[in-house]
């Protein structure tokens, strides 16, 4: 499914908007570069490889999912959160589909 995605960069306070990647059955993260994966293991562990194109390398993530309330749209979520070895966070949310214009 879609997840609305952010690398929190270190030492940049500024606001920063998240990106929707698709993370698809077969553990491919679609994120047009074609090298990112993902992988659930057990007790809500998610293990995120996840290509960074200015790094020219693919950087792993460990993280754990959990469900949280999404104040943004106003409805459950799953969510997760974890760190790269180089102490890089990523945070990332279920993304709603969209809604049909009013």
């Amino acid at each position: 499914g879609n997840w609305d995605l952010i690398v929190l960069k270190k030492d940049d306070h500024t606001q920063l908007k998240s990106r929707t990647v698709a993370f698809d059955a077969n553990g491919q993260i679609n994120d047009g570069s074609g090298k990112s994966s993902w992988k659930f293991a057990p007790d809500n562990n998610l293990t995120i490889n996840l290509y960074n194109s200015v790094r020219k390398k693919t950087v792993t993530y460990e993280c754990k999912m959990l469900p949280a309330w999404d104040w943004e749209n106003r409805t459950t979520a799953l969510t997760f959160t974890g760190i790269d070895a180089d102490g890089v966070a990523i945070w990332g949310k279920t993304s709603p589909p969209p809604q049909p214009p009013q």
